[in-house]
């Protein structure tokens, strides 16, 4: 080695230096404001939505001292055995969600697992309220606007069906007498 001397390297203890990035992460982290919105917020959501959304029926909150601590809806807490094992379910607006934002109650009121929800929480209504079949059974609802001719139609399509069943054949055979149906006359429609 030469006769130089190498430069010493420069060690400065954490605690001695002073960042001119600001303070430390964990003055940082007690600093951060949690974002809550107000009940009155949340009350004109609940209004303001209701048309598109229903939010009346399902949106509710956690309340704090005029603040809202948490949105969950009521639907999907009442109906999660039914909606558990679907695609894209999450436990969020079952337990409560942090994300308060409104964006956040749109995207829930149209997710499947909200739509799902909401089926069975109008069934229900309407079966404890002694509504008739045609208020939550959308078959039902279309059957009342069949024509005359189509009932009839209908009617004489599940004959075949009845009577196929009652004789134990297999349903493959339908396509078969529906023909021969319609070859004697029978009006059976498409």
């Amino acid at each position: 080695m030469s006769g130089r001397k190498r430069p010493s390297a420069r060690t400065a203890s954490p605690s001695s230096s002073s960042s001119s990035y600001g303070s430390s992460s964990s003055s940082y982290e007690a600093k951060k404001r949690k974002r809550q919105i107000s009940l009155s917020t949340f009350k004109n959501w609940k209004s303001k939505y209701d048309e598109e959304l229903q939010t009346l029926t399902w949106l509710d909150c956690d309340r704090d001292k005029g603040e809202v601590d948490a949105l969950w809806c009521s639907a999907c807490r009442a109906y999660k055995g039914a909606i558990y094992g679907m695609k894209n379910y999450s436990e969020a607006w079952i337990a409560g969600s942090q994300n308060q934002r409104v964006s956040n109650v749109v995207d829930h009121g149209n997710s499947e697992q909200h739509k799902v929800a909401m089926c069975r929480y109008r069934q229900a209504q309407a079966k404890s309220s002694s509504q008739p079949v045609t208020s939550y059974a959308p078959i039902a609802k279309s059957l009342l606007n069949l024509g005359d001719t189509d009932k009839a139609r209908l009617r004489r399509k599940f004959d075949i069906c009845y009577m196929m069943a009652k004789e134990g054949m297999a349903f493959e055979k339908f396509a078969a007498i529906y023909e021969l149906e319609q070859r004697h006359d029978v009006e059976l429609g498409t």
